[in-house]
């Protein structure tokens, strides 16, 4: 995405290093500092297509991705897509809506990953209603309360055991404004038994239909995101009918077969 935070149709380098910079340090990059990293973008592109030529076979967890590398001319010669794999959580129980329902957010605190749409989303008294976990210490928690102070989410530390965040919450959005491919929080939640919410947007429309284990919205759209929690806070039942049409993804094991079955055929 972009300094207007809308989604980069046409990436060049110096675009990619002013994206790249912002992401990381979170301010825009010093002027005198762009010209210096230009060279190593460059040399990054030519790495690239050395790499591509190198390659018998692309292996991608979306269509999606293949499009943009496509796009951006990687010509690949022989590719497939595997969808990644994951276990059923063990935790994970018959699905039934707290009361008042619970909305989540997991990952990345960052514009990338659509923290303003959310925090926008939820205005109204909405974001009581809602967690945010993912970040970095104590003193981001903080700063993010400073820059929302009409927010009332719950605000948690990023946490490798996840389990008991998902059963606190009772749908996860996914608010990103870049094209994800397959972000692991989609199979994470799938794995709980939990449907979600996310931007109509790269390799997460291939996971997500509208009303198949979870909704779409246009990404950036915090009016639209709105509607929809607004209106699943009312209907519970809706809820409970996406979570029940969550799609079966296939197995760890599954996913490991696929692979290597797809590197044996290029002995065929």
């Amino acid at each position: 995405f972009d300094a207007a935070k809308s989604i980069c149709v046409d990436p060049s380098p110096a675009s990619c290093i002013r994206c790249l910079y912002e992401s990381r340090f979170g301010r825009k990059i010093p002027g005198l500092l762009l010209p210096l990293l230009k060279p190593m973008m460059k040399l990054r592109e030519s790495l690239a297509d050395r790499l591509v030529e190198d390659i018998d076979l692309f292996i991608s967890p979306s269509t999606s991705l293949l499009f943009e590398l496509g796009k951006r001319g990687f010509h690949m010669r022989r590719s497939t897509v595997i969808p990644h794999g994951i276990d059923k959580a063990a935790t994970s129980a018959p699905y039934s809506p707290h009361k008042p329902v619970r909305f989540g957010y997991i990952g990345n605190v960052n514009r990338k990953k659509g923290i303003e749409v959310l925090v926008r989303a939820f205005q109204g008294g909405l974001s009581s209603s809602l967690t945010i976990r993912g970040f970095a210490d104590k003193s981001a928690i903080e700063q993010f309360k400073k820059d929302n102070p009409s927010c009332e989410a719950r605000l948690e530390q990023f946490d490798r055991d996840t389990d008991g965040f998902y059963r606190e919450i009772d749908a996860v959005i996914v608010p990103s404004i870049w094209l994800e491919n397959q972000p692991t929080v989609l199979l994470e939640s799938f794995a709980h038994g939990k449907p979600v919410i996310c931007s109509r947007l790269g390799g997460m429309e291939e996971l997500v239909k509208d009303g198949r284990g979870g909704l779409l919205f246009p990404p950036g759209d915090s009016n639209g995101l709105g509607k929809i929690v607004r209106r699943l806070a009312s209907n519970p039942s809706e809820l409970s009918a996406l979570a029940a049409s969550i799609p079966r993804l296939p197995t760890s094991d599954e996913y490991t077969r696929a692979v290597i079955s797809a590197i044996e055929g290029l002995r065929l």
